[in-house]
């Protein structure tokens, strides 16, 4: 998720003595998971978050 996000491809989070982290994984995870909806759901809930921390409150209501 993180390279997706940050947009720098697997690269930088493969690791070949890591299984959770060689090559397939992060591709499978990619064509599986990471889908528009499913981001859509993480943003929804992440934002919802958000708003229940003290400080968000003044920052304001966005454009």
């Amino acid at each position: 998720m993180v390279a997706q996000a940050c947009n720098i491809g697997y690269s930088p989070v493969i690791d070949p003595d890591d299984e959770a982290l060689n090559r397939g994984r992060p591709v499978y995870v990619d064509q599986y998971y990471l889908r528009a909806d499913t981001i859509a759901a993480a943003n929804a809930t992440l934002i919802e978050a958000q708003g229940r921390v003290p400080i968000v409150e003044h920052w304001g209501e966005g454009p």
